[in-house]
């Protein structure tokens, strides 16, 4: 069986892909006030994007989080998308 690697051609733990790493939560772990994009300019938004490309997504990823929230349609165009893929079966080759 081939074995499956990273982005940095390292071996991916295996065990770690049957763990829970996240679980939902009923109160969630956001705050109203603090958001993403709060204070956004274009310097920042570059910033996170140079993050991501390096391979820190964590602050992008909490912006694209925010804009699925705050905007409506953008999130109904994802919302759409996900539940679309929700119905194909799943395979690793």
């Amino acid at each position: 069986m081939a074995q499956l690697v990273d982005h940095n051609g390292q071996p991916i733990n295996m065990g770690l892909l049957k763990t829970s790493i996240a679980t939902p939560t009923t109160t969630g772990v956001r705050q109203i006030i603090a958001s993403a994009s709060h204070g956004l300019d274009p310097e920042l938004l570059g910033h996170m994007l140079r993050q991501a490309v390096n391979g820190d997504a964590s602050a992008y990823l909490r912006l694209a989080e925010d804009m699925e929230e705050k905007y409506l349609h953008y999130g109904s165009e994802l919302s759409t998308r996900k539940r679309a893929l929700v119905g194909l079966e799943l395979y690793v080759e």
